[in-house]
């Protein structure tokens, strides 16, 4: 099964390509770079059906602790997850002057932030 996201194909190419390279890391840029939550399933073509994926996002978990998202298992998946508590914050950084009309929506926003890091 292909990704729609290319650097998710990227990393499930390369974890198969290399199965000695099985980390966290890759089980976090495959969550970092989907819209959607990731399932074991995709976690375990990316690091390996032997590997724990529990352990591995255990860890990723405990590695997010202060910082102001988090990963969390939602519709059958994880997510990385803005803190409630930095809500707030999130909404003034995308306060627009343009009219509501021409203003990207919040999720758009998002999403072009998170293409750009992950293209860059």
């Amino acid at each position: 099964m292909r990704s729609r996201i290319p650097a998710i194909n990227f990393i499930i190419n390369r974890s198969e390509t290399s199965p000695g390279e099985h980390t966290a890391r890759f089980i976090e840029a495959v969550i970092f770079a989907s819209a959607e939550p990731v399932s074991r399933e995709t976690l375990a073509r990316v690091v390996g059906r032997d590997c724990s994926i529990d352990l591995l996002v255990d860890d990723l978990k405990e590695e997010l602790r202060d910082r102001p998202y988090e990963l969390l298992f939602i519709a059958g998946g994880w997510q990385h997850r803005t803190r409630t508590r930095f809500a707030g914050t999130i909404r003034a950084g995308f306060a627009t002057t343009r009219s509501a009309a021409a203003a990207l929506s919040e999720f758009e926003a998002i999403m072009n932030a998170r293409c750009r890091a992950t293209i860059h």
